[in-house]
């Protein structure tokens, strides 16, 4: 299981420019996730169904997604199927 901080809150003082500069600027595939998750905020997703609806392979997909977990911008269910969701709505 992978462990994961606090949820990341966008209402928290964070600024626009430190969250893209410490979760995403590092990775165009991040950026397709948000997008993924910002279109379909409720999503409970594989890591094979994302990768499928961003056009992307499912090993990159997984670790990416794995990175936004471990910055508590996602939050990731191992039962029964590893389902990715943002993390506030874990």
């Amino acid at each position: 299981m992978v462990q994961n901080q606090a949820p990341f809150s966008l209402d928290a003082p964070h600024s626009w420019q430190e969250f893209i500069e410490t979760k995403v600027s590092n990775s165009f595939v991040k950026w397709d996730l948000l997008h993924f998750f910002h279109k379909n905020p409720h999503a409970q997703e594989t890591a094979e169904g994302i990768a499928r609806h961003i056009g992307r392979d499912t090993a990159t997909t997984r670790h990416h997604l794995d990175g936004l977990v471990k910055t508590a911008v996602l939050s990731v269910c191992e039962q029964p199927h590893c389902r990715y969701c943002l993390a506030e709505c874990a």
